[in-house]
Protein backbone atom coordinates (compact mmCIF):
# COMPACT_ATOMS: atom_id res chain seq x y z
CA UNK A 1 0.00 0.00 0.00
CA UNK A 2 1.51 3.53 -1.00
CA UNK A 3 2.20 5.45 1.66
CA UNK A 4 -0.32 8.77 0.26
CA UNK A 5 -3.29 5.95 0.32
CA UNK A 6 -2.01 5.15 3.73
CA UNK A 7 -2.58 9.43 5.04
CA UNK A 8 -5.72 9.13 3.78
CA UNK A 9 -7.07 6.21 5.84
CA UNK A 10 -5.34 8.11 8.76
CA UNK A 11 -6.44 11.69 8.00
CA UNK A 12 -10.19 9.70 7.30
CA UNK A 13 -9.95 7.50 10.86
CA UNK A 14 -8.89 10.65 12.92
CA UNK A 15 -12.32 12.46 12.25
CA UNK A 16 -14.35 9.54 13.56
CA UNK A 17 -15.19 7.47 17.02
CA UNK A 18 -13.17 5.65 18.54
CA UNK A 19 -10.06 6.66 16.53
CA UNK A 20 -9.92 10.15 17.29
CA UNK A 21 -8.64 9.29 20.69
CA UNK A 22 -5.75 6.96 19.67
CA UNK A 23 -2.41 8.37 19.20
CA UNK A 24 -0.39 9.37 15.63
CA UNK A 25 1.34 6.58 15.90
CA UNK A 26 -1.53 3.74 17.33
CA UNK A 27 -3.81 4.97 14.34
CA UNK A 28 -0.83 5.04 11.93
CA UNK A 29 -0.69 1.47 12.64
CA UNK A 30 -4.20 1.08 12.26
CA UNK A 31 -4.20 2.96 9.01
CA UNK A 32 -0.85 0.51 7.51
CA UNK A 33 -2.93 -2.54 8.10
CA UNK A 34 -6.30 -1.17 6.94
CA UNK A 35 -8.11 -2.97 4.19
CA UNK A 36 -9.95 -0.92 1.52
CA UNK A 37 -13.03 -2.97 0.25
CA UNK A 38 -14.69 -2.23 -2.97
CA UNK A 39 -18.77 -2.66 -2.34
CA UNK A 40 -21.33 -2.66 -5.61
CA UNK A 41 -25.01 -1.55 -4.89
CA UNK A 42 -27.10 -4.37 -3.52
CA UNK A 43 -23.89 -6.62 -2.73
CA UNK A 44 -23.79 -8.08 0.43
CA UNK A 45 -20.98 -7.54 3.33
CA UNK A 46 -21.96 -10.29 5.39
CA UNK A 47 -25.79 -11.82 6.09
CA UNK A 48 -27.72 -12.21 9.22
CA UNK A 49 -26.99 -15.77 11.24
CA UNK A 50 -23.29 -15.82 9.27
CA UNK A 51 -20.62 -16.47 11.28
CA UNK A 52 -18.88 -13.53 12.59
CA UNK A 53 -15.74 -12.37 10.50
CA UNK A 54 -12.43 -11.93 12.22
CA UNK A 55 -13.21 -7.85 11.67
CA UNK A 56 -15.13 -4.74 11.74
CA UNK A 57 -16.13 -2.42 9.22
CA UNK A 58 -16.15 1.50 9.13
CA UNK A 59 -17.98 2.95 6.04
CA UNK A 60 -15.40 5.50 3.96
CA UNK A 61 -18.02 6.79 1.11
CA UNK A 62 -21.48 5.51 0.15
CA UNK A 63 -23.56 3.74 2.65
CA UNK A 64 -24.32 0.46 4.30
CA UNK A 65 -27.72 -0.66 4.88
CA UNK A 66 -28.60 -2.99 8.20
CA UNK A 67 -31.37 -5.32 7.79
CA UNK A 68 -33.63 -7.89 9.60
CA UNK A 69 -33.98 -10.50 7.14
CA UNK A 70 -36.97 -11.76 8.44
CA UNK A 71 -39.22 -8.49 8.32
CA UNK A 72 -37.06 -6.97 5.15
CA UNK A 73 -36.29 -4.24 7.14
CA UNK A 74 -34.38 -1.62 6.97
CA UNK A 75 -32.81 -1.18 10.62
CA UNK A 76 -30.11 1.10 10.24
CA UNK A 77 -28.07 3.14 7.58
CA UNK A 78 -24.49 3.93 8.12
CA UNK A 79 -22.80 6.61 6.59
CA UNK A 80 -19.47 8.29 6.16
CA UNK A 81 -17.47 7.36 9.61
CA UNK A 82 -19.98 4.67 10.92
CA UNK A 83 -18.77 1.27 11.99
CA UNK A 84 -20.99 -2.08 11.64
CA UNK A 85 -19.95 -5.84 12.49
CA UNK A 86 -17.80 -4.76 15.87
CA UNK A 87 -20.73 -6.19 17.97
CA UNK A 88 -20.33 -9.52 16.78
CA UNK A 89 -17.07 -9.84 16.67
CA UNK A 90 -16.29 -8.81 20.36
CA UNK A 91 -19.09 -11.63 21.62
CA UNK A 92 -17.52 -14.07 19.46
CA UNK A 93 -21.23 -14.41 17.83
CA UNK A 94 -23.41 -14.68 14.53
CA UNK A 95 -24.24 -11.29 13.03
CA UNK A 96 -27.73 -10.30 14.23
CA UNK A 97 -28.25 -8.38 11.39
CA UNK A 98 -27.16 -8.15 7.32
CA UNK A 99 -24.97 -5.52 5.86
CA UNK A 100 -25.83 -4.48 2.31
CA UNK A 101 -25.01 -1.87 0.06
CA UNK A 102 -27.38 0.69 -0.46
CA UNK A 103 -25.30 2.48 -3.24
CA UNK A 104 -21.67 2.30 -4.15
CA UNK A 105 -19.52 2.10 -1.28
CA UNK A 106 -15.92 1.91 0.01
CA UNK A 107 -15.46 0.47 2.95
CA UNK A 108 -12.23 0.10 5.57
CA UNK A 109 -12.10 -3.65 7.20
CA UNK A 110 -10.27 -3.40 10.49
CA UNK A 111 -9.29 -6.87 12.02
CA UNK A 112 -9.82 -8.10 15.03
CA UNK A 113 -6.00 -8.06 16.37
CA UNK A 114 -6.15 -4.24 15.96
CA UNK A 115 -8.95 -3.89 17.83
CA UNK A 116 -7.47 -5.85 20.75
CA UNK A 117 -3.93 -4.60 20.56
CA UNK A 118 -4.63 -0.74 20.41
CA UNK A 119 -8.31 0.02 20.78
CA UNK A 120 -9.64 -1.47 23.41
CA UNK A 121 -6.27 -0.28 25.14
CA UNK A 122 -7.04 3.11 25.00
CA UNK A 123 -9.05 4.12 27.77
CA UNK A 124 -11.03 6.75 26.09
CA UNK A 125 -11.91 4.21 23.33
CA UNK A 126 -12.50 1.40 25.28
CA UNK A 127 -15.54 3.66 26.39
CA UNK A 128 -16.93 4.27 23.30
CA UNK A 129 -16.94 -0.10 23.40
CA UNK A 130 -18.32 -0.47 26.77
CA UNK A 131 -21.21 2.53 26.05
CA UNK A 132 -21.87 0.56 22.59
CA UNK A 133 -22.66 -2.58 24.52
CA UNK A 134 -24.37 -1.20 27.72
CA UNK A 135 -26.69 0.85 24.99
CA UNK A 136 -27.04 -1.72 22.23
CA UNK A 137 -26.77 1.03 19.76
CA UNK A 138 -24.31 0.42 17.15
CA UNK A 139 -22.02 4.23 17.73
CA UNK A 140 -23.51 5.82 20.35
CA UNK A 141 -21.68 8.65 19.93
CA UNK A 142 -24.08 11.93 19.27
CA UNK A 143 -24.29 12.30 15.41
CA UNK A 144 -25.01 16.20 16.66
CA UNK A 145 -22.87 16.79 19.12
CA UNK A 146 -19.07 14.31 18.27
CA UNK A 147 -17.63 12.93 21.06
CA UNK A 148 -20.69 13.11 23.85
CA UNK A 149 -21.98 9.81 24.70
CA UNK A 150 -25.97 8.97 24.54
CA UNK A 151 -25.54 6.94 27.42
CA UNK A 152 -23.03 8.43 30.24
CA UNK A 153 -20.61 5.72 31.10
CA UNK A 154 -20.85 6.96 34.71
CA UNK A 155 -24.50 5.27 34.78
CA UNK A 156 -22.75 2.19 34.25
CA UNK A 157 -21.39 2.53 37.65
CA UNK A 158 -24.78 2.84 39.20
CA UNK A 159 -26.65 -0.06 40.61
CA UNK A 160 -29.32 1.87 41.63
CA UNK A 161 -30.61 2.48 37.94
CA UNK A 162 -32.70 -0.30 36.25
CA UNK A 163 -30.25 0.69 33.11
CA UNK A 164 -27.58 -0.93 34.93
CA UNK A 165 -29.71 -3.93 35.72
CA UNK A 166 -29.85 -4.83 32.26
CA UNK A 167 -26.64 -5.20 32.41
CA UNK A 168 -25.54 -7.04 35.41
CA UNK A 169 -24.05 -10.22 34.97
CA UNK A 170 -25.75 -12.92 36.91
CA UNK A 171 -22.98 -14.56 37.86
CA UNK A 172 -22.45 -18.64 39.66
CA UNK A 173 -22.42 -17.48 43.35
CA UNK A 174 -21.07 -20.90 44.19
CA UNK A 175 -18.34 -21.35 42.06
CA UNK A 176 -16.48 -25.24 42.63
CA UNK A 177 -13.33 -25.09 44.15
CA UNK A 178 -10.54 -26.83 45.01
CA UNK A 179 -6.60 -26.66 46.91
CA UNK A 180 -3.58 -26.43 45.71
CA UNK A 181 -2.62 -30.00 46.63
CA UNK A 182 -5.82 -32.04 44.55
CA UNK A 183 -4.83 -34.52 42.01
CA UNK A 184 -6.49 -33.98 38.05
CA UNK A 185 -8.05 -36.64 38.55
CA UNK A 186 -9.96 -35.64 41.46
CA UNK A 187 -10.45 -32.07 40.05
CA UNK A 188 -11.73 -33.37 36.70
CA UNK A 189 -14.26 -36.12 38.85
CA UNK A 190 -15.68 -33.06 40.68
CA UNK A 191 -15.95 -31.29 37.49
CA UNK A 192 -18.16 -34.13 36.25
CA UNK A 193 -19.90 -34.69 39.41
CA UNK A 194 -21.14 -30.65 39.30
CA UNK A 195 -21.51 -30.81 35.51
CA UNK A 196 -19.43 -27.66 35.58
CA UNK A 197 -17.02 -26.90 32.48
CA UNK A 198 -14.56 -25.03 35.28
CA UNK A 199 -12.94 -25.39 38.63
CA UNK A 200 -11.23 -22.64 40.82
CA UNK A 201 -8.06 -23.21 42.75
CA UNK A 202 -7.95 -21.41 45.94
CA UNK A 203 -5.83 -21.07 49.04
CA UNK A 204 -7.83 -19.91 51.86
CA UNK A 205 -10.85 -18.80 49.70
CA UNK A 206 -8.60 -16.68 47.44
CA UNK A 207 -8.81 -17.76 43.75
CA UNK A 208 -5.13 -18.76 42.60
CA UNK A 209 -5.65 -20.18 39.39
CA UNK A 210 -8.15 -22.18 36.84
CA UNK A 211 -8.72 -25.74 35.11
CA UNK A 212 -11.33 -25.83 32.40
CA UNK A 213 -12.58 -28.61 30.17
CA UNK A 214 -9.79 -27.13 27.41
CA UNK A 215 -7.09 -27.87 29.83
CA UNK A 216 -8.14 -31.00 29.95
CA UNK A 217 -8.42 -31.64 26.67
CA UNK A 218 -5.31 -29.76 25.33
CA UNK A 219 -2.81 -31.10 28.23
CA UNK A 220 -4.65 -34.27 29.67
CA UNK A 221 -6.02 -36.32 26.97
CA UNK A 222 -2.73 -35.51 24.55
CA UNK A 223 -0.79 -37.04 26.92
CA UNK A 224 1.09 -33.84 27.69
CA UNK A 225 0.35 -34.32 31.93
CA UNK A 226 -0.34 -37.32 34.09
CA UNK A 227 -3.72 -37.37 35.52
CA UNK A 228 -2.28 -37.95 39.09
CA UNK A 229 -0.31 -34.67 38.77
CA UNK A 230 -1.56 -31.68 41.26
CA UNK A 231 -3.73 -29.16 39.59
CA UNK A 232 -1.41 -26.65 40.00
CA UNK A 233 0.95 -27.97 37.37
CA UNK A 234 -1.78 -27.27 34.59
CA UNK A 235 -4.11 -24.37 36.03
CA UNK A 236 -3.76 -20.99 34.12
CA UNK A 237 -2.96 -18.61 36.79
CA UNK A 238 -2.90 -16.24 37.53
CA UNK A 239 -6.74 -15.67 37.26
CA UNK A 240 -8.35 -12.32 35.82
CA UNK A 241 -10.36 -10.57 38.92
CA UNK A 242 -13.80 -8.40 39.12
CA UNK A 243 -15.74 -6.89 41.68
CA UNK A 244 -19.14 -8.36 42.22
CA UNK A 245 -20.70 -5.38 40.53
CA UNK A 246 -19.91 -6.10 36.94
CA UNK A 247 -21.57 -4.95 33.96
CA UNK A 248 -21.73 -7.36 31.05
CA UNK A 249 -19.98 -4.64 28.41
CA UNK A 250 -17.16 -5.14 31.24
CA UNK A 251 -17.11 -8.46 30.84
CA UNK A 252 -17.04 -9.41 27.59
CA UNK A 253 -14.01 -6.49 27.52
CA UNK A 254 -12.62 -7.57 29.85
CA UNK A 255 -12.52 -11.61 28.17
CA UNK A 256 -11.18 -9.97 24.96
CA UNK A 257 -8.36 -7.98 26.31
CA UNK A 258 -7.14 -11.35 28.15
CA UNK A 259 -8.42 -14.14 26.27
CA UNK A 260 -10.02 -15.94 28.96
CA UNK A 261 -13.84 -16.95 28.75
CA UNK A 262 -14.07 -17.06 32.69
CA UNK A 263 -13.56 -14.07 35.49
CA UNK A 264 -13.39 -14.74 39.01
CA UNK A 265 -15.87 -12.30 41.26
CA UNK A 266 -14.00 -11.52 44.45
CA UNK A 267 -14.84 -9.15 47.37
CA UNK A 268 -12.91 -6.04 46.09
CA UNK A 269 -12.01 -6.56 42.55
CA UNK A 270 -8.54 -8.24 43.32
CA UNK A 271 -7.31 -12.26 43.99
CA UNK A 272 -6.11 -11.03 47.52
CA UNK A 273 -10.03 -11.55 49.03
CA UNK A 274 -12.61 -13.94 48.66
CA UNK A 275 -13.82 -15.75 46.10
CA UNK A 276 -17.74 -14.95 45.41
CA UNK A 277 -18.24 -16.14 42.11
CA UNK A 278 -17.69 -17.07 38.81
CA UNK A 279 -18.26 -15.63 35.41
CA UNK A 280 -18.29 -17.56 32.46
CA UNK A 281 -19.36 -17.04 28.34
CA UNK A 282 -21.90 -19.40 28.93
CA UNK A 283 -23.09 -17.14 31.79
CA UNK A 284 -23.15 -13.74 29.77
CA UNK A 285 -25.19 -15.36 26.66
CA UNK A 286 -27.16 -16.57 28.91
CA UNK A 287 -28.23 -12.97 30.35
CA UNK A 288 -27.72 -11.89 26.70
CA UNK A 289 -31.06 -13.71 26.12
CA UNK A 290 -33.11 -11.01 27.20
CA UNK A 291 -33.42 -10.37 23.01
CA UNK A 292 -36.21 -11.08 20.54
CA UNK A 293 -34.70 -14.27 18.94
CA UNK A 294 -34.15 -16.24 22.12
CA UNK A 295 -37.61 -14.74 23.30
CA UNK A 296 -39.21 -16.96 20.94
CA UNK A 297 -36.98 -20.06 21.71
CA UNK A 298 -38.20 -19.43 25.23
CA UNK A 299 -41.37 -19.52 24.30
CA UNK A 300 -41.33 -22.50 22.67
CA UNK A 301 -40.01 -24.38 24.61
CA UNK A 302 -42.24 -23.11 27.43
CA UNK A 303 -44.13 -26.00 29.65
CA UNK A 304 -46.80 -23.93 31.73
CA UNK A 305 -48.35 -20.58 32.00
CA UNK A 306 -45.59 -19.55 34.65
CA UNK A 307 -43.05 -19.84 32.04
CA UNK A 308 -45.08 -17.28 29.41
CA UNK A 309 -46.12 -15.35 32.06
CA UNK A 310 -41.73 -14.62 32.68
CA UNK A 311 -41.46 -14.61 29.32
CA UNK A 312 -43.82 -11.93 28.93
CA UNK A 313 -42.45 -9.70 31.82
CA UNK A 314 -39.44 -9.89 29.58
CA UNK A 315 -40.53 -9.10 26.58
CA UNK A 316 -42.53 -5.61 28.60
CA UNK A 317 -38.61 -5.16 30.14
CA UNK A 318 -37.42 -5.17 26.18
CA UNK A 319 -39.82 -2.85 25.08
CA UNK A 320 -38.62 -0.38 27.81
CA UNK A 321 -35.19 -0.22 26.87
CA UNK A 322 -35.82 -0.29 23.07
CA UNK A 323 -38.08 3.42 23.91
CA UNK A 324 -35.25 4.23 26.32
CA UNK A 325 -32.23 3.68 23.04
CA UNK A 326 -34.72 5.51 20.71
CA UNK A 327 -35.06 2.56 18.37
CA UNK A 328 -37.16 2.91 15.04
CA UNK A 329 -40.89 2.32 15.78
CA UNK A 330 -41.54 0.65 12.77
CA UNK A 331 -38.64 -2.29 14.13
CA UNK A 332 -40.01 -2.26 18.06
CA UNK A 333 -43.69 -2.56 16.97
CA UNK A 334 -43.12 -5.43 14.45
CA UNK A 335 -40.37 -7.11 17.19
CA UNK A 336 -43.16 -6.56 20.10
CA UNK A 337 -45.80 -8.01 18.10
CA UNK A 338 -43.80 -11.04 16.73
CA UNK A 339 -42.80 -12.12 20.47
CA UNK A 340 -46.90 -11.50 21.55
CA UNK A 341 -48.48 -13.24 18.99
CA UNK A 342 -46.38 -16.19 19.68
CA UNK A 343 -47.35 -15.76 23.41
CA UNK A 344 -50.55 -16.41 22.40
Amino acid sequence: MKNVIIERIYDFLKNFPPFHVLSKNDLMVIAKNVKVIYVENDQYIFKQNDKSHDHFYIVNEGAIGLYREEFQDLVDKCDEGDIFGLRSLIIKDDYSLSAKAIEESIVYSISSNLLEEIITRNTEANKFLIASFATNIRNPYSKKNKGKLFANIDILQKNDSDFTEIQSADYSKNPITCGLDTSIKEAAKTMTSKRVGSIIITNNSKPLGIITDKDLRTKIATGQFNIDHKVSEIMSSPVITYPEKITIAEAQIAMLQHKVTHLCITKDGTPNTELVGLLSEHDIIVVRGNNPSVLLKEIKRAKNVEDLKFINDKTQHLLKVYIEQKLPIFFVSKIISTINKTIT
